[in-house]
């Protein structure tokens, strides 16, 4: 019996869209302006934004910009 998996689907965007990579740090400090830790990146932001890049878990900050919106529409 094979499992069942979720996948989410990520909004397609264009590469100007999805602007630079950012690692959790950077993301913390531009995306939402030091009010989170790097900690709370890794945390709450969901797996499918993250992009290994050899040892280092890198974001695209248009992807995370994308998904912080939602979290503001939520609330």
């Amino acid at each position: 019996m094979k499992p069942i998996r979720l996948l989410k689907t990520v909004p397609t965007m264009s590469t100007e869209e999805r602007g630079r990579l950012l690692d959790a740090a950077e993301v913390a400090s531009s995306v939402f302006g030091g009010h989170v830790s790097k900690k709370w990146v890794f945390a709450r932001v969901p797996s499918y934004y993250r992009h290994k890049v050899g040892r280092m878990v890198l974001y695209y900050e248009g992807e995370v910009r994308a998904w912080a919106e939602t979290l503001r529409q939520a609330a």
